[in-house]
């Protein structure tokens, strides 16, 4: 399996031992909170250095309003925490931010939602006018729940390079659902470790109802073609 949603400090050792091969890993506190740019610089570059030590993970760098994104062809993502950090999507910075990463030709991870009690960023037709923008840049929509399916199918489904991580949507027959309103191969695995559960993700694909193959899409196959990093 490929995690596109763990985050660190944590003992990331628990994924390898549920069978997680590889690890895209944001730092956790400007996820959470936030923090000043230099406290942001300091946690991006402990995962860069984390990264260069343990080959299965991928570093994912955050980037907050104060600050531009740089180096991220040394990441394998960019994160973006609207709702924590207190910006628009449709801002020009975070537009900005987005055109960084498809120059560095990576990924951009949208997190709507972290904690199940913190902040949530609603407005997900903001995450299409990205999508639409940069179109040859892969959207990762991380932390959606049963409260935003209607959106997901209004706002997201028409868009072919937007991506939906599973670590929060917990919908009896979630996976089966996703992959009707978006199709299989834009469905990822993920996390949320440590602040969830990672069995969790492990059980919704198990129990799924999906064939072996789709299973296998969304477990890694999808995640692999998107990171360049692998």
């Amino acid at each position: 399996m490929i995690d596109v949603n763990a985050l660190a400090p944590g003992d990331l050792a628990a994924l390898r031992q549920l069978g997680v091969e590889k690890a895209l890993v944001s730092p956790l506190e400007p996820c959470l909170k936030k923090v000043s740019a230099e406290r942001v610089a300091k946690l991006n570059a402990q995962v860069l250095k984390l990264a260069e030590k343990e080959d299965w993970l991928i570093p994912a760098a955050v980037a907050i309003p104060e600050t531009s994104p740089e180096r991220l062809q040394m990441f394998g993502a960019l994160r973006l925490c609207p709702a924590i950090h207190g910006y628009l999507l449709d801002s020009n910075w975070a537009r900005k931010a987005v055109g960084l990463a498809e120059e560095a030709d990576v990924p951009v991870l949208i997190q709507v939602r972290l904690g199940w009690d913190s902040a949530a960023y609603k407005r997900l037709g903001d995450v299409s006018s990205l999508a639409r923008e940069y179109r040859h840049t892969p959207i990762v929509v991380s932390g959606l729940n049963y409260a935003e399916t209607l959106a997901i199918a209004q706002n997201l489904a028409g868009q072919d390079n937007i991506y939906v991580e599973i670590s929060h949507f917990q919908p009896l027959d979630g996976l089966r659902l996703l992959v009707k309103l978006l199709g299989v191969g834009r469905v990822l695995a993920g996390t949320g470790y440590p602040l969830l559960y990672p069995h969790s993700t492990m059980l919704k694909l198990e129990y799924s109802g999906l064939t072996r193959v789709e299973v296998e899409a969304i477990a890694w196959r999808n995640a692999a073609a998107i990171l360049k990093k692998l």
